[in-house]
């Protein structure tokens, strides 16, 4: 009967430094994809998170709605999500940043001879005097700007060197 209890309390000791182990590389792994999360206004790096499955695997993951597109890049186009709008509004002054066109009460759209469009804002008594605050495009191209793989790839080493 001691006997029994001897090799549970091996088994236990090695689950607990398997567990260990993984705790320690999850927090490497996250650390690293961490630093490498682009930072808008902190939704993507706050999404960034970690489990460990049944004592034997690590997860990480993000799931902030645009990780993927932010990870792999890829066309958005207008009318896709949850608002059907004709065209994407495009912030492209400071005060037009984080918002939307419907936060403003006095934009007018302004239509240049090559169809480009803006939503503007008038800032003074003459015709001259107005701010652009938003460009309209039917689609963009967003460049991949990834974070999860350059994450991983640095984050390996460092999980070698410290659960040797």
């Amino acid at each position: 009967m001691k006997d029994q209890w001897n090799i549970q309390g091996v088994l236990n000791i090695q689950d607990q430094h398997l567990q260990d182990q993984l705790e320690i590389a999850s927090e490497i792994l996250l650390s690293e994809i961490k630093y490498f999360t682009p930072v808008d206004e902190g939704n993507l790096l706050s999404k960034n998170q970690k489990e460990i499955i049944d004592n034997k695997q690590i997860r990480v993951f993000n799931n902030a709605i645009y990780a993927i597109q932010r990870e792999f890049g890829g066309v958005i186009t207008a009318g896709t999500g949850k608002k059907k709008a004709k065209y994407l509004s495009i912030p492209i002054h400071k005060l037009s940043k984080g918002k939307e066109p419907g936060d403003f009460d006095d934009l007018f759209l302004i239509k240049k001879k090559d169809g480009e469009m803006f939503l503007a804002q008038q800032t003074g008594k003459t015709k001259r005097s107005i701010k652009f605050l938003f460009v309209l495009k039917e689609s963009v191209r967003q460049t991949a700007t990834p974070f999860m793989r350059p994450g991983l790839e640095s984050a390996w080493p460092k999980i070698q060197e410290a659960i040797k």
